[in-house]
């Protein structure tokens, strides 16, 4: 196992993903098409272009197949997807993950997870006019009227089983105190901290809009959120049936129903281990679904958007059973012995199949502040998320940051402490030159760890004058010795390799170029020396 630099999962090209033109094509017809035609022949037509629509998605890369020794997932006719286990973060199947698409009324576990976190179950949520005018014919509602009080509680029910548009609206206008657009912000906002940086939520109850958008990933990430720390969404999720009272101006009450197929015994679509869920239609988004599902080994959350067909369910289904029948959770640990931890938490695992062994995994340590001795340890297979844990790191471990930092700069006194958040500064300062100067190496996008950069960037690119001893090479400066880089003799080989060539290219390019890279560098020096000086 090496401690590495983790990388993003899946990354895939999503520029043609845009929300309003997505992956594959819609299913309306050109007037070219339908010209001189007879309404049974545009009839015939259009069935034609919808059963090639469905086949496109259901032809669609499927991203975790990719992976070495990983079991073989289950097309869907569903333009993107996902499984992830619900405690661990660990991605089980991947396909355009990262691709956006609207959300519909899935978008409404965002509206659920807000105002849980801002508000009280028997907070008073009163009806506006505005959230009445919401609702166009065929959109979701329980018929609320201006004016009418319920319970915050009362009104999750109706948000999250009956999909109440209406509900949602007057949520978001009394939630917290935030006012709506408050609460939109919100939304957006705790998206965003979740890790869902690719979705963008102009409404809170999925009424299609051209910039309200997400990606299955992003979906993932916030049920995680709500599964792992709100037990009241699962409790209501799993209602099938609810009543709400008659409130101060409406004497009647209103019963409905739980709309996700999934919870009722006796109907094709029933899966028994369902704990959670949200429906999701709008003529734009097509079927979406999120389902939640759980056995005695795994928590699995599980996404679909823009289903073609009547497939929402099996696609759900299918992906669901897909992991529980090929993944196995694996306590951290039983396993680890690296000399980086002191202690683990017991009770963190990682998700594998049976032909992934933990021993292929990569790691990164996120330490909760720079000079902290507690952190997260993330595992990843082949770039792919597959479990963490909460560590406190060894001295030996916080030995060698310290070892890093002085010798990228060697004035420092050595009982100085690394200045706090110089790793992510250096980083984008490193992204910053990437960008303006292509010579330099191409930067990974994903979070950097610090002790990755400087025993790689101290060591390596000094070779080639892009690193640390450029201006220092006339003062017979020793670079630092990396340690604990590679565990693949053969890696090591094509690094130094692609090592190599670089060298030739940079002195093929002359006296010049070397020039150029002291003066980046001195701007990294001078980087460090400022936040030693504060």
């Amino acid at each position: 196992m090496v401690g590495s630099l983790g990388m993003t999962a899946f990354a895939e090209d999503t520029s043609v993903n845009e929300p309003i033109d997505t992956t594959v094509s819609n299913y309306n017809l050109t007037k070219e098409e339908t010209s001189g035609k007879n309404q049974e022949e545009i009839k015939a037509l259009q069935q034609q272009k919808i059963d090639e629509v469905t086949q496109q998605a259901y032809d669609m890369k499927i991203a975790s197949n990719e992976l070495e020794n990983w079991p073989e997932g289950p097309a869907t006719y569903g333009e993107a997807g996902i499984v992830m286990e619900a405690k661990s973060g660990a991605i089980l199947y991947a396909k355009n993950i990262d691709g956006k698409a609207y959300p519909a009324s899935i978008t409404k576990i965002l509206t659920a997870l807000v105002a849980l976190e801002n508000g009280n179950l028997d907070d008073k949520i009163t009806i506006t006019q505005n959230s009445v005018d919401c609702v166009a014919e065929g959109d979701a509602y329980i018929g609320m009227i201006a004016g009418e009080e319920i319970s915050l509680n009362d009104a999750l029910h109706a948000l999250l089983m009956a999909s109440a548009n209406e509900v949602a609206y007057a949520i978001a206008e009394n939630v917290g105190g935030l006012g709506y657009d408050g609460f939109i912000a919100k939304m957006n906002e705790r998206a965003k901290e979740l890790g869902a940086v690719n979705s963008d939520f102009e409404n809170p109850n999925g009424l299609n809009a051209q910039n309200h958008y997400t990606t299955a990933r992003d979906m993932a990430l916030i049920t995680q959120e709500l599964l792992e720390n709100h037990e009241e969404f699962k409790t209501i999720a799993q209602t099938q049936q609810y009543t709400i009272g008659a409130t101060n101006l409406v004497n009647q009450a209103r019963t409905f129903q739980q709309s996700d197929l999934m919870f009722y015994e006796g109907n094709d679509y029933y899966y028994p281990k369902t704990i959670a869920g949200k429906t999701g239609y709008t003529d734009e988004a097509l079927n979406t679904l999120v389902s939640c599902a759980a056995d005695d080994n795994l928590e699995l959350i599980s996404v679909v958007l823009k289903t073609h067909g009547k497939n929402v369910y099996p696609d759900s289904v299918n992906l669901l059973e897909y992991g529980f029948n090929n993944f196995a959770k694996y306590t951290i640990a039983d396993y680890e012995d690296s000399a980086d931890f002191k202690e683990i938490d017991p009770n963190a695992y990682v998700v594998l199949p049976e032909n992934v062994n933990f021993q292929s995994l990569d790691y990164e340590i996120t330490q909760d502040d720079t000079n902290s001795s507690t952190g997260t340890v993330t595992y990843t297979y082949q770039g792919n998320p597959v479990g963490k844990a909460a560590v406190t790191l060894s001295d030996e471990y916080l030995q060698k940051d310290k070892e890093i930092f002085l010798s990228l700069y060697q004035d420092a006194d050595r009982d100085v402490e690394v200045p706090e958040g110089l790793g992510d500064k250096l980083s984008l300062l490193i992204d910053e030159k990437a960008e303006e100067e292509q010579r330099f190496f191409s930067p990974n996008k994903s979070k950097r760890n610090w002790r990755w950069i400087g025993s790689v960037a101290a060591t390596i690119l000094v070779i080639i004058g892009i690193g640390y001893g450029v201006e220092n090479l006339g003062r017979g400066v020793c670079p630092p010795t990396p340690q604990d880089t590679f565990s693949d003799p053969e890696e090591a080989y094509q690094v130094l390799q692609a090592t190599l060539m670089e060298v030739s290219t940079n002195l093929n390019q002359g006296i010049a170029q070397v020039k150029e890279t002291q003066v980046d560098m001195k701007k990294v020096n001078q980087e460090i020396k400022k936040e030693i000086q504060r």
